[in-house]
């Protein structure tokens, strides 16, 4: 019994230590954390009026990337409230609100001027979509055909490149133009 009982102790202690261990080696990311996120804010935000309201150990935010922990910031003289993180697969800083503002240019100002466009240019099309693809931070472009309309040329395709390149002034991006159940015709990333 004594033995039984030498086992049952024996595993609670190493249980015990194990969970002393990963709450020491946890809070130390977290105050590595907070300490990457005031130097990213220096960077990039140096007028900011901030204050860190805590570290999360989660992945719920995967729209904005991928990371271990996140840092909720808050802007005291917007009263927002956003989240600074490193995102490991880039292996860079991010901040969700820069990512917002992206996505709302995109929004106000890119999606419009493609779709009329590609209207003037193709006619009807299935669908338009302008995103940031947040694996490169590029935003993409896709225009899907229906699958009955007539093959665009090279020359189309060019064409459409130098427009987002020079009317739109995006330096990078990543356009994709293809139909509806067939094959990708153009893929072109700058």
């Amino acid at each position: 019994m004594k033995k039984f009982l030498y086992i049952i102790m024996s595993f609670i202690a190493g249980a015990l230590l194990m969970l002393a261990a990963t709450a020491f080696f946890n809070a130390r990311e977290q105050k590595q954390a907070i300490v990457h996120t005031e130097h990213y804010l220096a960077e990039h935000y140096p007028e900011l009026n901030y204050e860190i309201l805590g570290v999360y150990t989660s992945t719920d935010f995967k729209h904005y990337g991928y990371f271990k922990h996140s840092v909720s910031v808050r802007d005291a003289d917007k009263i927002e409230i956003f989240e600074v993180y490193y995102d490991k697969h880039m292996d860079r800083m991010e901040d969700s609100r820069a990512i917002r503002e992206k996505e709302q240019f995109l929004a106000d100002e890119i999606t419009p001027k493609v779709e009329q466009y590609v209207k003037e240019q193709f006619g009807e099309v299935r669908y338009i979509d302008v995103y940031l693809y947040m694996e490169t931070g590029k935003p993409t472009i896709l225009v899907k055909f229906n699958e009955g309309d007539a093959a665009i040329s090279q020359a189309e395709f060019d064409a459409f490149m130098v427009f987002v390149k020079e009317e739109l002034a995006l330096a990078h991006a990543h356009i994709i133009m293809d139909y509806w159940m067939g094959e990708v015709s153009f893929n072109e990333e700058f």
